[in-house]
């Protein structure tokens, strides 16, 4: 199955959703943290936490 972007991002809100958006914006994890106000730690498990749900929801 193949997501698209939009379809992803409109299953998170708040700050799930601006670090993908802003990580899709080619920004690196201490830009990110910057911007959404988390430590880079923070922000790096988020991203870990969302691959592996989508990896999981969209594996073929």
């Amino acid at each position: 199955m193949s997501a698209t972007v939009e379809e992803i991002l409109a299953g998170l809100e708040g700050k799930p959703r601006q670090i993908v958006e802003l990580t899709l914006q080619g920004l690196a994890v201490p830009e990110v943290s910057r911007e959404v106000g988390l430590t880079e730690r923070s922000v790096f498990r988020q991203l870990e936490r969302l691959k592996s749900q989508l990896t999981a929801r969209y594996r073929d």
